[in-house]
């Protein structure tokens, strides 16, 4: 499932001051609860990131819709 994630959502790129190394973060996991992340070294827009975030959550949860299981919306308050 986190796997799908990686290959449809954009992730967080973390880039080092001079180029030299880089990474980029997706989806992290835990035993009942995830982490996604997603920026914009780009252009900066807030409005790109929040976009991008709500794809990777909407991914995930049709995801866990997909294998039966649902988000726990009391997470989101």
């Amino acid at each position: 499932m986190m796997e799908i994630v990686e290959n449809t959502c954009k992730g967080l790129d973390i880039i080092s001051p001079y180029y030299s190394l880089s990474c980029t973060i997706h989806i992290i996991g835990l035993v009942d609860d995830k982490k996604q992340y997603a920026n914009d070294w780009n252009d900066h827009s807030e409005k790109t990131i929040c976009e991008n975030l709500q794809k990777a959550a909407s991914s995930w949860e049709k995801i866990l819709h997909t294998s039966g299981g649902s988000l726990e919306l009391t997470k989101f308050e």
